[in-house]
């Protein structure tokens, strides 16, 4: 999935984070009726079932303001697809909870793969954007894609993400909008 940030500058939070305390840190840069979307190559059958009791269904005909690309995956990943929330605090303390899930008791699988958060309205505000979260084999944010916030935050606001997070936060130039050279 892929979500554009749209400020020329965007916050890159480094550090090594897990997934349950990202759920937990998003109540600070995410609104109660933004959207946040978790997307999936596979999970679980009882993941699934919890994840489809917490998730909002976006009505018919909404067009998505990302691009997702689990069409392109389908032979590899068959049961790929994304979830919707809104992300109030209790649903993000039930996401934390199943950011780590255990597989036969041996090895451990996040259940998502990308994150993004946008609140909508004209125009609709792209927030946060993880591709391939957690992807290496630490299963933490030193590994995988990186996470960006939108340029849109304050220093305060992000500072206390970041602390929550125990990672670092710098404004950076928006690698979407650097003009290849």
């Amino acid at each position: 999935m892929y979500l554009r940030l749209r400020t020329s500058d965007v916050w890159e939070i480094r550090g090594n984070f897990g997934p349950g305390p990202l759920f937990k840190a998003l109540s600070l840069v995410c609104a109660p009726d933004d959207i946040l979307i978790v997307g999936s190559y596979w999970v679980s059958e009882d993941v699934l079932l919890q994840l489809a009791a917490n998730e909002i269904r976006l009505p018919e005909g909404y067009e998505k303001p990302f691009s997702e690309t689990f069409d392109l995956n389908k032979s590899e990943y068959p049961g790929g697809r994304f979830y919707v929330f809104n992300p109030k605090e209790t649903v993000l303390d039930r996401l934390a909870a199943l950011s780590v899930v255990s597989r036969g008791g041996v090895e451990k699988d996040i259940f998502f793969d990308h994150l993004l958060v946008y609140r909508e309205g004209r125009p609709l505000i792209p927030l946060v954007y993880f591709h391939d979260a957690f992807s290496g084999e630490t299963r933490d944010a030193s590994t995988g894609g990186t996470l960006y916030l939108s340029g849109h935050y304050s220093d305060q606001t992000i500072n206390a993400f970041a602390e929550r997070l125990g990672a670092t936060a710098e404004l950076v130039d928006n690698p979407d909008l650097r003009v290849q050279g």
